[in-house]
């Protein structure tokens, strides 16, 4: 009858419906359990497989480190008050700021401790001793501070015994204590803004410089590593060796 057609029919259109929102239905993937291989020095020489893997990655980066990036006819130490690296590396990273930014930057300074190597040798400098003179990502910041803050930063890097300093600084030290400071030929001025070339660990008070904290920083995107390669390579291409020489930035 009418009402058994009706009830067919109702049934009907919900088994219909069933099986669309069935066939819409968002399809899991089974649970996937990941496996992991353990890779260490015993595994290396003991896997035939691990090694397999390991030894074209080697190779790779074993040719890239391997690459000559400069030249230095004479051994180059860091020390205090002032060192032939020291200089050569703030120096650097003043140049990379300046180039980097077009901005009139004073000077530069780097904490000895970022310095990862007591000696730079003499001969032919490869790319993989880069990434020991500086295994850290820091990248050069240039903060942007007062005279009062410089004042209060030169005092104490002279209760240190001295950092490295670039150019355009000219400090003499007594009893660990700050004597005399210029900033390019000229004393600081308190209230003048001054530019200030460092890596981002000192811009965020690494070391104790906590003066560096309170001015504008500006990042130039480039690490204290590459810009010393660069500097080798630009020297390297023009046929010069790398050198540094004592200035007396720092005198005690």
């Amino acid at each position: 009858n009418m009402m058994v057609k009706n009830k067919l029919n109702f049934l009907g259109l919900v088994i219909a419906l069933m099986l669309m929102l069935g066939a819409c239905s968002t399809q899991r993937l089974a649970k996937i359990e990941p496996t992991y291989t353990v890779v260490n020095a015993d595994a290396a020489e003991t896997d035939p497989a691990v090694e397999a893997v390991l030894v074209k990655y080697r190779e790779q980066l074993s040719a890239k480190m391997d690459i000559i990036v400069g030249h230095t006819d004479e051994p180059m130490s860091k020390g205090r008050p002032e060192s032939k690296l020291g200089n050569l590396i703030s120096d650097v990273m003043l140049d990379a700021a300046i180039e980097q930014s077009k901005l009139d930057v004073n000077f530069a300074i780097q904490n000895l401790g970022g310095i990862r190597i007591p000696t730079l040798g003499a001969g032919d400098i490869r790319k993989g001793l880069m990434y020991e003179i500086m295994p850290f990502d820091n990248e050069i910041v240039i903060v942007r501070v007062k005279g009062d803050k410089v004042l209060s930063l030169m005092k104490r890097i002279a209760e240190q015994g001295g950092v490295p300093v670039s150019r355009g600084i000219q400090m003499v030290i007594e009893k660990q204590k700050m004597a005399s400071l210029l900033v390019n030929g000229e004393a600081v001025d308190p209230n003048k803004d001054y530019l200030i070339a460092v890596n981002d660990f000192m811009a965020t008070g690494g070391d104790g410089f906590e003066e560096l904290t309170a001015g504008d920083h500006i990042l130039t995107g480039i690490l204290v590593r590459d810009a010393l390669t660069n500097h080798f390579l630009m020297m390297l291409a023009k046929g010069q060796s790398i050198t540094a020489r004592i200035e007396k930035r720092i005198v005690d």
